[in-house]
């Protein structure tokens, strides 16, 4: 999770690191629900500060978005709204 925390901060920056996280979105971890939610959001977060950069990972975002966890739903959302531009 610190490591998402970490990526948010360089923001686009941290382009290089967009597959890692797509990867890592499509990992099924057999966490705990709180852990998994903590995850998604990291790792949506990140790729939202990534911004456009970030085009690659639309389709794991869109995937994550379709949650019935609001916060998870909600930060993927705005994740893809950024890194589209809209």
């Amino acid at each position: 999770m610190s490591g998402t925390g970490i990526l948010c901060e360089l923001g686009p920056y941290a382009k290089d690191a967009v597959p890692d996280l797509i990867a890592a979105a499509q990992t099924k971890t057999g966490a705990d629900p709180y852990s998994e939610q903590r995850l998604k959001l990291g790792i949506a977060s990140a790729l939202q500060r990534i911004g456009p950069a970030a085009k690659a990972a639309l389709p794991v975002l869109e995937v994550i978005s379709d949650t019935k966890d609001i916060s998870v739903r909600m930060r993927a959302l705005e994740a893809i709204k950024t890194i589209r531009g809209d």
